[in-house]
């Protein structure tokens, strides 16, 4: 009972941190300029792929909405704040 209890535990706060939420795209503009990596990664966890690009990088990280998938892109300088974002949707 005790090992059951635990994995629940392990296996609900995963899912608080899960690259698999939902985030809507009207709360991406809001963060340009003051919304850091490092908050990112402790709302969604770690993101799925990292690429760097000139002054920055770019972060991925796969959401779901109404039963499809979706690639977040955000693009962060190189202090780590937020510079823009896109949503690519998988149909």
């Amino acid at each position: 009972m005790k090992l059951l209890s635990l994995f629940l535990l392990v296996f609900i706060s995963g899912c608080l941190k899960s690259p698999f939420r939902t985030y809507p795209d009207q709360i991406w503009p809001q963060r340009v300029g003051n919304y850091t990596y490092q908050q990112c990664v402790e709302e969604m966890g770690v993101p799925n792929g990292r690429e760097e690009i000139n002054n920055g990088f770019v972060a991925s990280w796969l959401t779901f909405r109404e039963a499809r998938s979706s690639k977040l892109n955000l693009t962060f300088n190189s202090k780590g704040i937020l510079t823009g974002w896109n949503n690519y949707r998988h149909y």
